[in-house]
């Protein structure tokens, strides 16, 4: 039986990780292992860029 004290909990990032990673990566090829330096997933590495460029200064609200 699955206990709920066993499962992970979900992270959260604040915007201005969020921004520094963007950063980052903007001058990194390897996102994979940008990833693996801070911790995160390669995904969310693609997703925070492609908002940033589709959203600009209204990227990452919250």
């Amino acid at each position: 039986m699955l206990n709920l004290t066993d499962m992970k909990k979900r992270r959260t990032f604040d915007r201005e990780f969020k921004q520094m990673v963007v950063e980052l990566s903007n001058n990194r090829k390897d996102f994979t292992a940008l990833a693996s330096e801070l911790d995160i997933r390669a995904d969310l590495i693609y997703r925070w860029r492609r908002e940033a460029t589709t959203y600009q200064n209204a990227s990452f609200p919250g």
